[in-house]
C-alpha cells in the first residue's frame, strides 16, 4: 500500500487499532480521508467510525463546509464519500480533474484507492 508520508500511514493505522474488522470499501475511505492532513486531524467531521460490529461509519458534511480545503482535498474527500454511498459533493471528481489539482503523491493515493476497489 503506498502513503503519502509516514504521517498518512501512521493516521490511517491509528483509524485500523480503533477498528481492525474494518471491511475493505471502508478502509479505502479511510486510506483516502487520512492522506489530507487537514482531515486526518479532523476526521471526526468528515467520518464517523463505528467502532465495532459489521456497520461502517457514516459521512460527515460538516468538515466539508467548515474547513478551507483546496480543490484537490475537496475532490479527494468527494471520492471517498461517492464510494461511501454514492454521494456527490458537486465537485468534478475525474481522474483528470483530481490530477490536475493535487501533487503527485496524493494522486498516486488516489489511484491507489481505485484500484483497491477491484
Amino acid at each position: 500500500m503506498f502513503f503519502r508520508n509516514a504521517q498518512h500511514q501512521e493516521n490511517f493505522e491509528k483509524v485500523l487499532v480503533i477498528k481492525p474488522e474494518m471491511k475493505n470499501k471502508e478502509k479505502i475511505i479511510i486510506y483516502l480521508l487520512t492522506s489530507i492532513p487537514v482531515v486526518a486531524e479532523n476526521l471526526g467531521e468528515f467520518y464517523t467510525i463505528i467502532p465495532k460490529g459489521d456497520y461502517e461509519g457514516y459521512i460527515e458534511l460538516d468538515g466539508i463546509k467548515k474547513y478551507s480545503l483546496s480543490t484537490g482535498e475537496r475532490m479527494v474527500v468527494g471520492v471517498a464519500f461517492n464510494l461511501f454511498n454514492g454521494f456527490n459533493i458537486g465537485e468534478e471528481i475525474t481522474p483528470y480533474a483530481i490530477r490536475s489539482n493535487v501533487d503527485k503523491e496524493v494522486f498516486k493515493v488516489y489511484a491507489e484507492a481505485i484500484g483497491m476497489l477491484a
